[in-house]
């Protein structure tokens, strides 16, 4: 029988015992960098004093902070920054009894003073009453927030990603992204082994790819921090406990007990893009990331 591929060694069909054996140094290697990874963090939290924070940073939208403690921009970011702007009064949200939804609407309000993203976000509700659980749709939307956050991210010095991102658009972005992505991989001479062992045996190469991708979704944003990222840590640490102890059971008794017409908190869009609040997902079409959820932060 061929497993994968009519690869012999010897004579005899490559099947899945060698694919296995093959894995093997793939696997080890990976484990290692992020044992690696996991180190440094041990060591970020041990060098800094954290304190608890009982209101988020100045100049610190719920965005950034979600970025910053979840080490990844999501979906909850985008729902975030809506209800960020609800409190700031850029747009409204009221809730129609009839038909049991939350209706947002652009208040048409100057927009001075705010970041890209957060205009972004205020565009993307026109003249029209828009229904929060069909944001989920706007996917596209989604992907142009993200970029515009991370371009926000890097000129507030936090991160950087692209040394020519305030000329790029959401579309030229990804395909950078990924191609940098492409470049770590090849430019490390350890990977040498598993690209010959790839141009032999694709399935070996369709492995490597899903834990390629696995692997640097899981250490996410953290290998493009900058100095102020560490400076900052702290700070937003010590409110993500805060959040985390107090806030997060509070609001949600809270939300779960006043059925239907929900009052926006001030720590409620920082709950949402910190993971800790599943209540205002539920308003807005019950999307969810895959990531750690702030928990490699966690300095509890």
């Amino acid at each position: 029988m061929v497993y994968f591929a009519d690869i012999t060694i010897n004579g005899e069909i490559l099947g899945i015992e060698h694919l296995i054996v093959l894995l093997i140094p793939l696997f080890g290697r990976y484990l290692f960098m992020y044992a690696g990874w996991r180190k440094k963090l041990k060591l970020l939290k041990a060098k800094n004093t954290v304190v608890t924070q009982y209101n988020a940073p100045p100049d610190i939208p719920p965005a950034f902070f979600g970025a910053i403690v979840d080490n990844r921009m999501s979906y909850q970011d985008f729902i975030a920054t809506i209800i960020s702007m609800v409190n700031r009064g850029n747009l409204s949200m009221s809730y129609d009894s009839a038909s049991q939804e939350y209706i947002i609407k652009n208040e048409g309000k100057p927009q001075r003073g705010l970041l890209e993203h957060e205009s972004y976000v205020i565009s993307i509700f026109g003249k029209q009453p828009t229904y929060a659980s069909s944001i989920k749709n706007q996917i596209d939307s989604f992907m142009k927030f993200n970029f515009l956050l991370s371009r926000d991210l890097q000129n507030s010095g936090y991160y950087f990603f692209e040394k020519n991102i305030n000329q790029m658009i959401h579309t030229q972005y990804y395909p950078a992204a990924y191609k940098r992505l492409i470049m770590r991989v090849v430019d490390d001479p350890w990977n040498i082994p598993f690209f010959i062992i790839s141009v032999f045996y694709p399935p070996y190469a369709f492995i490597w790819l899903i834990i390629i991708l696995v692997y640097f979704n899981r250490i996410g944003l953290y290998s493009m921090r900058t100095k102020k990222w560490e400076e900052q840590w702290p700070n937003l640490a010590g409110y993500y406990n805060y959040l985390s102890v107090v806030e997060s059971d509070k609001r949600s008794n809270d939300l779960d007990n006043h059925k239907g017409d929900y009052v926006v908190s001030p720590h409620d869009a920082y709950l949402i893009s910190a993971q800790l609040q599943k209540q205002w997902l539920s308003v807005f079409g019950n999307m969810k990331e895959i990531g750690a959820g702030g928990s490699e932060y966690n300095t509890i």
